[in-house]
């Protein structure tokens, strides 16, 4: 392998293990629950407030 191949390989392990932990299960989890889940209550129970129909 040339030098320029190993520094690059370096380089991109290292910023793989700097953001591996952002992209975790819990993270993915949480935010599905609050900017789906969540949101889609709150969406129901305003449309139900106008008099409108919402399926929960």
């Amino acid at each position: 392998m040339t030098l320029l191949l190993l520094y690059y390989l370096k380089i991109m392990k290292m910023a793989v293990s700097s953001i591996a932990p952002h992209f975790n299960t819990h993270r993915m989890v949480s935010e599905y629950v609050t900017d789906l889940y969540l949101t889609g209550i709150v969406m129901c129970y305003l449309e139900k407030e106008k008099g409108g129909f919402c399926d929960l």
